[in-house]
């Protein structure tokens, strides 16, 4: 079975014809650059955010991961700081037996009567020798100044 249309006149009509606005896509006008306008800047930091946290993120995880070797370190670490603490401790106690308190007053009782030289001399870098001449020459001089000072006349 064919099927055919039941009109038998077929109306032709023109086409519409629509009306074409023709617009210029590039103004004549002359844009210009617009003068220090303040563009407000947003998320200026967020790449340094983001990395800061992927450094985190990361330094967690290799913690995580490395944990056992990690607290080995550490517990070698005290082990010898306890090691070298009583080797001192030992070295202090053998210094604390040999020590004598009679011995040791001796000692500073020595390093007391000790006269001491300085190094300068009025200011001067000298040898040792001329620096004692120097110094036994003023006490030579002081003693004969309280000399006359205390020599006095008895008159009779």
């Amino acid at each position: 079975i064919v099927e055919c249309p039941t009109q038998s006149k077929f109306v032709i009509e023109d086409p519409i014809k629509q009306n074409i606005v023709e617009v210029d896509i590039v103004p004549n006008k002359i844009i210009e650059i617009p003068k220090k306008i303040n563009i407000e800047k947003q998320a200026v930091r967020l790449i340094v955010i983001r990395r800061k946290k992927i450094k985190k993120h990361k330094r967690k995880k290799f913690l995580k991961k490395m944990r056992a070797i990690i607290e080995k370190q550490e517990v070698r670490k005290k082990q010898l700081k306890k090691k070298i603490f009583e080797a001192e401790l030992k070295v202090m106690t053998l210094k604390a037996v040999k020590f004598s308190a009679k011995k040791y007053v001796e000692q500073r009782i020595e390093l007391l009567k000790r006269t001491r030289l300085p190094n300068k001399y009025r200011g001067e870098y000298l040898p040792e020798e001329m620096i004692l001449k120097f110094i036994k020459e003023k006490e030579r001089q002081k003693r004969y100044k309280q000399r006359l000072h205390n020599y006095r006349l008895k008159l009779e």
